[in-house]
């Protein structure tokens, strides 16, 4: 059975609603793997677009989980990583917290999965975020050699650039590097970001450009015919560069007689 493995943060986000129902054309079933604690949402959403779904959050931390996390924690990758940071300073250890936030993650999913993952299974994997659902994705193309065929991961803009990161910080950079088959940037500004970095000498994956789109909606006419109008749909943030729109009418406006 060709399965795809889908990590995600939430499942209600609009962003896995517009590719959902592509993936369903070319894979017999299609697993979510998110953070969501909202069963009765969850409920509705995968019976509406036919996917099965795992929710981290369904599993708790108790004593297995961290002996699970403790084995994990001696991993080389990971002492390669937690090598990385001091002992001391608050800056320090919570960067370190922050590598078992990920290894957290990652325990828990492997429990999720391994009554999941069958040996006759074609396993496709795709992480919409290159932050922990890339690093679970990562894992997974080890955990399962033999099923896994493709790894690929999405990227944006708070999973990549680690200046965005509040500790100046992004956990396992070379690990997810040398794991994934194929990364797709938003931008070609983030491949540059990317590309520039050199997070491993040994393998790097294929970078692709794909531009983030939404579905063909309905189209409603706002105005007359004859005049121009311009629509922004998104958050008022800085990083969205709406004061771009408004130095783009002003440069319309005084070039329109």
């Amino acid at each position: 059975m060709r399965k795809l493995i889908y990590l995600t943060g939430q499942i209600d986000s609009p962003f896995l609603c517009n590719e959902i129902d592509q993936f369903r054309k070319h894979f017999d079933e299609v697993l979510v793997v998110a953070y969501d604690d909202d069963i009765k949402s969850c409920d509705a959403l995968s019976k509406r677009y036919d996917f099965k779904y795992l929710l981290i959050s369904n599993v708790g931390r108790g004593f297995g989980i961290m002996v699970d996390l403790l084995t994990w924690s001696r991993q080389p990758y990971v002492k390669q990583e937690l090598r990385l940071h001091s002992w001391f300073g608050m800056k320090a250890l919570k960067k370190r917290a922050y590598v078992y936030l990920y290894g957290l993650y990652g325990v828990k999913l492997r429990r999720l999965l391994d009554g999941y993952v069958k040996p006759e299974d074609e396993l496709y994997v795709y992480s919409f975020w290159l932050s922990r659902p890339a690093f679970a994705n990562a894992l997974i193309s080890n955990w399962y050699v033999d099923n896994v065929k493709n790894c690929v991961s999405r990227t944006h803009r708070y999973d990549l650039y680690e200046e965005e990161n509040e500790l100046g910080y992004l956990p396992f950079r070379k690990y997810i590097c040398e794991n994934i088959g194929t990364i797709y940037f938003s931008s070609k500004d983030t491949i540059k970001y990317y590309s520039g970095k050199h997070y491993s000498d040994r393998k790097q994956p294929v970078y692709k450009l794909s531009y983030l789109g939404t579905r063909a909606f309905e189209r409603k006419r706002l105005r007359a015919k004859d005049e121009l109008v311009i629509v922004s749909c998104s958050a008022i943030i800085q990083r969205k560069r709406l004061d771009l729109i408004v130095r783009f009418v002003k440069a319309l406006m005084q070039k329109t007689p």
